[in-house]
Order: structure tokens, then sequence, then C-alpha cells
């Protein structure tokens, strides 16, 4: 059970290091227009691209195979700074401040990053699930 325990903690090490290695890399994924698609030149919400209501009986939507499959479809989508920003905050639960250490970026970047990555995210899971 002991060696069990060290094999995952060993292999999970070695997925955050992909992740936060990979932040450092030309992005290739993502959307930098992300505010250009979504508001308009008055910071006003363009036609159509409002955020949806989303239905109130969803349950725990983790439990849900189609929206975990929308969720990591979603999150491959995501620039690697994005998606490692996203990851350390949300699923890893460290702190800002080192979350902004340990990926090099200011607390205003940081802030930035996760702005235009929860909105792609909200608009690629709409799309990927609500819509469906």
């Amino acid at each position: 059970m002991q060696s069990k325990n060290m094999v995952f903690s060993i292999l999970n090490n070695k997925i955050n290091d992909y992740n936060h290695s990979s932040y450092r890399k030309p992005l290739v994924n993502g959307d930098d227009n992300i505010f250009e698609k979504l508001f308009d030149e008055n910071n006003k919400w363009k036609a159509g691209e409002r955020p949806q209501i989303w239905p109130e009986d969803t349950g725990n939507l983790l439990d849900n195979d189609d929206f975990r499959n929308v969720w990591h479809h979603c999150m491959s989508k995501l620039h690697a700074n994005w998606f490692s920003a996203i990851q350390l905050k949300f699923i890893e639960e460290k702190n800002d401040e080192h979350i902004c250490q340990e990926l090099g970026i200011t607390d205003t970047n940081f802030l930035q990053i996760l702005h235009r990555a929860k909105l792609q995210l909200r608009k690629c899971v709409e799309l990927n699930w609500l819509n469906k």
C-alpha cells in the first residue's frame, strides 16, 4: 500500500512538473483575443456573448461523465500558462503568492490570466456542454 501511494505521489509530481514547465514554452493553444470576441469597444458584452444561465439541477458536475469530458477538452484548449494558473489555483488550491512565485509572474498578470482563462473556459463549456 505504501509503495502504491509513493508511485501515485511521484506520478502526480511529474504531471505537475510537466504542467509547470510547459508554462514557459511558447503559447500555441488558447485565444489571445478573447476580450475582443466577447466585449465591444465600450467593454459591454456583445450580443449573444453574455453568459448563459446554467440549469440549477446539474448536481455535482464532476460526477457527470459528459461534463468531465467537456471540461478536459476545454482545459486542453487553454494556453499553457493559463492552464497552469487554473490548475494551481483551483485544482491544487495553492495561494496566489505561491502561484505567482512558481510561475514567475506578477500578481496583476496572474489575475489577468485567471480572468481570461475563466472567460475562455466559460465560453467553451457553454458551446460544448450547455448547447449540446
